[in-house]
């Protein structure tokens, strides 16, 4: 019994580091990125006026 209890905490702990280690990494601003990305997909194409140069959004400037 102490062998299949050993065995089933060895394989959740091998387990769980295969996850940790393979997941991908995010930096932090990764979600706020993604969200600008999928407002930019919804948004309506740009006018036959507009250059399509988004310079005046909010943020626009930022580095990282």
């Amino acid at each position: 019994m102490q062998f299949l209890i050993f065995v089933l905490v060895a394989s959740a702990v091998g387990i769980t580091i295969v996850l940790v280690r393979n997941r991908p990494r995010t930096g932090m601003d990764a979600s706020i990125d993604e969200f600008r990305r999928g407002l930019r997909a919804i948004a309506p194409g740009p006018e036959s006026g507009e250059t399509g140069d988004r310079s005046d959004e909010q943020g626009a400037g930022r580095s990282g």
